[in-house]
């Protein structure tokens, strides 16, 4: 399984600030909004992952993240300006999907809650079709589900645990079968001269092949495509990490608990960031590491 992550385009509705700063790279607390999707990818066990993005937002996103090595994984990016869509992205990606399974999550994606379903659901038998979830939303009326096609699919399959309709959300992660390329390539374009995500899970259904799986009444997926809502974004990662005493996408962290790097590694990572909070947290996981080691058996 690989994974794609499509950064989100530096314009629309945050004015000034995306013409400096990349979407996917405005701050979500102590981190870069693109470290929430990357922390669902490693934990899903992905380790191969593409980053699209607009040529000169490249240099940005190659300086915080590089290749991957620091973290244990690979990663490619593609510098492009035509994707209107995200569907695109695996017309973008072929050459990197080859004959693998694909993971796909928009830059601003975040969730909060156990990632315990997605690995669970990585670790089953190989994909095959297409997997998406539902999540309860924060933002239930910007993004209700009522519209899609496959309503009444999703109402079967997860039943009214959400209570209603417009009480939860497909949020941007996607799981698909290597016939998504080929499928995206048989699509017509829509009224808006795009392939919609949505047409290909359609097809997926069409197919037999959709599978939708319930994240809980404990996940939430929040939105960041407003000034408004990134800033609650930024208090309600705030709060809890404060009230849990953990952090939630620590790339860093999750790295050394998937075994990805070991504990010198992680205290090369930790070196450069002594001064802040972020840094400290990372050494005190060390720390804790020895301890535990040490203890006698």
């Amino acid at each position: 399984m690989k994974g794609i992550i499509v950064t989100g385009k530096s314009k629309d509705k945050f004015n000034s600030i995306t013409k400096v700063i990349p979407k996917s790279l405005l701050p979500i607390h102590d981190k870069p909004m693109i470290y929430y999707p990357l922390s669902i990818l490693m934990n899903a066990e992905i380790k191969e992952i593409l980053v699209i993005c607009n040529i000169s937002e490249f240099p940005y996103y190659y300086k915080l993240l590089g290749y991957g090595d620091d973290l244990g994984i690979k990663i490619e990016y593609i510098e492009d300006e035509e994707h209107n869509s995200v569907a695109d992205a695996f017309i973008i990606g072929e050459d990197f999907i080859g004959s693998d399974d694909v993971a796909l999550i928009l830059g601003e994606t975040i969730f909060y809650g156990h990632e315990s379903s997605l690995i669970i659901q990585q670790k089953s038998s190989p994909q095959k079709g297409a997997t998406i979830f539902a999540s309860k939303d924060k933002n239930t009326n910007q993004f209700n589900i009522t519209q899609n096609s496959f309503i009444k699919k999703i109402t079967s399959e997860i039943g009214n645990s959400y209570g209603s309709q417009s009480s939860f959300s497909i949020p941007d992660l996607y799981f698909y079968d290597n016939r998504v390329v080929e499928i995206v390539k048989t699509l017509k374009l829509s009224q808006k001269g795009i392939v919609d995500i949505t047409d290909i899970n359609n097809e997926y259904l069409k197919l037999n092949s959709l599978k939708i799986m319930s994240l809980g009444n404990e996940f939430l997926s929040l939105n960041t495509n407003t000034i408004e809502s990134l800033a609650e974004a930024t208090a309600f990662i705030k709060t809890i990490e404060k009230a849990q005493g953990r952090k939630i996408g620590c790339i860093e962290e999750i790295a050394f608990n998937m075994k990805y790097i070991d504990l010198n590694q992680l205290t090369l990572l930790a070196e450069p960031l002594l001064k802040s909070e972020y840094g400290q947290y990372l050494i005190n996981i060390g720390e804790k590491e020895l301890q535990y080691s040490n203890k006698p058996l």
